[in-house]
């Protein structure tokens, strides 16, 4: 469970004239008047203008599952790399055809556009991607 405590006072005090000043109260003090609970006894701000901050608090452990477990030293996982899709020549010379003859755009083209991945061996999702990052580079303007 968290805990938490309100510190300094967020709120603009010239937000009127467009500047933004603070007052310089650092920590809520809750009011003594019971009506008052939420605001502030230093700055009379109500408490949701100051930050709040979130307490951890550990739950106590018992003696039992304090001692490290059998197996040695804990590892981190192992974080794998997204590999990079290589294209062959002769797959970068039919896309740009392909996409040439497209205009750089698919629109209603999907069908076309899946036969010639399935022809090429290429997912769709990679020609797709190759258009958007090569399409200034290859494309001419009238």
């Amino acid at each position: 469970m968290a805990a938490e405590e309100y510190r300094e006072c967020l709120k603009n005090q010239c937000v009127a004239s467009g500047f933004h000043t603070v007052d310089g109260c650092q920590f809520f003090f809750p009011g003594n008047d019971p009506s008052a609970v939420f605001n502030c006894a230093a700055c009379s701000c109500h408490r949701s203008f100051h930050r709040k901050n979130f307490l951890k608090r550990e739950p106590e452990r018992s003696p039992s599952t304090s001692r490290p477990r059998a197996g040695g030293i804990k590892r981190k996982k192992e974080q794998f790399r997204r590999r990079r899709r290589r294209f062959t020549a002769e797959q970068k010379e039919k896309m740009l055809a392909c996409a040439s003859l497209l205009g750089w755009r698919v629109g209603w083209l999907r069908a076309e556009v899946e036969s010639f991945c399935e022809e090429v061996g290429i997912e769709e999702k990679a020609f797709f991607n190759w258009m958007r990052n090569n399409k200034r580079k290859y494309e001419t303007k009238p």
